[in-house]
């Protein structure tokens, strides 16, 4: 199970994955373009740079079936919608880059 990003309008692949070894539900890409985002059934999110195909970062929700993603218009936060409960990540350098927020609390 590889991931082909294709060029459609000039009917070429420019890259692919390695092997995932997962379903894919989603995928998104930040707004300049310079990360790719696929969640699968596994519960991992993985990033990869798509001009080379390379994997930069894995996230690991633990929030069951993963079945959207959507980065915020300036590509700063990666939301994660989830069976359990959505995640939203960081995704500026440096601490807390990659750690989830906390799930949000029920209303009393």
């Amino acid at each position: 199970r590889e991931l082909a990003v294709w060029d459609v309008a000039a009917g070429r692949e420019l890259v692919r994955t390695p092997d995932l070894s997962d379903v894919l539900t989603d995928l998104a890409y930040t707004p300049d373009g310079t990360r790719l985002a696929a969640a699968g059934y596994t519960g991992v999110v993985r990033l990869f740079d798509p001009a080379s195909g390379t994997e930069v970062l894995t996230l690991r929700p633990n929030a069951g079936l993963l079945y959207s993603l959507q980065f915020d218009p300036a590509g700063d936060r990666l939301l994660v919608g989830a069976a359990r409960h959505p995640v939203v990540y960081g995704m500026t350098p440096g601490p807390p880059a990659g750690e989830p927020a906390p799930p949000p609390r029920p209303a009393d």
